[in-house]
């Protein structure tokens, strides 16, 4: 139980006295970013949710490409929709710039150049996107899955802390 008063008195010095720049984890999307407060909040589970065919993968697979490539850090993509297939197609196509058809139908690999570009992808995915169809999971599977994958894969500092990100703010 946190008593809100005290709580905001010590948060407000430690922001005056440090000054963060770092707010969130930027989502590629500023608009969004700036609606939601800076990006994506840490420590934090982020979780998306519409109707079928309203862009949630898409929004999903760009965000994934902005954080590992911008930030160079791990991130778990959980999906109930799709196959590891279209999710490979999506994140392989955001990060070379080669149109998805050219990787879906392998026509990529005709082109020196546009091979080169999707071949460089694949260092900067290994160990940073990992992907798991959680298609008729419940909600507490889910959390295991997370949990496990941040034991494994992020893992924690001295103090039992999940590792942060670079210039992150610490966790209040």
């Amino acid at each position: 139980l946190i008593e809100m008063g005290a709580f905001s008195e010590e948060y407000l010095e430690y922001v005056v006295k440090n000054r963060p720049e770092f707010f969130g984890i930027p989502t590629g999307f500023p608009i969004y970013d700036q609606l939601i407060g800076g990006g994506l909040y840490i420590p934090g589970v982020h979780v998306m949710g519409g109707r079928s065919k309203q862009g949630k993968s898409f929004f999903g697979t760009n965000v994934s490409a902005n954080v590992i490539c911008g930030l160079d850090c791990k991130v778990l993509y959980l999906d109930t929709e799709l196959s590891s297939e279209i999710i490979a197609d999506r994140i392989l196509a955001k990060v070379s710039k080669v149109t998805i058809d050219k990787i879906k139908n392998g026509s990529y690999a005709d082109d020196p150049k546009l091979k080169a570009q999707v071949d460089a992808v694949i260092p900067i995915l290994k160990g940073k996107f990992f992907y798991k169809n959680i298609a008729g999971a419940d909600h507490l599977e889910w959390i295991s899955h997370a949990r496990r994958w941040l034991m494994k894969e992020v893992g924690f500092d001295e103090n039992g802390n999940i590792i942060p990100i670079p210039g992150a703010a610490p966790a209040k």
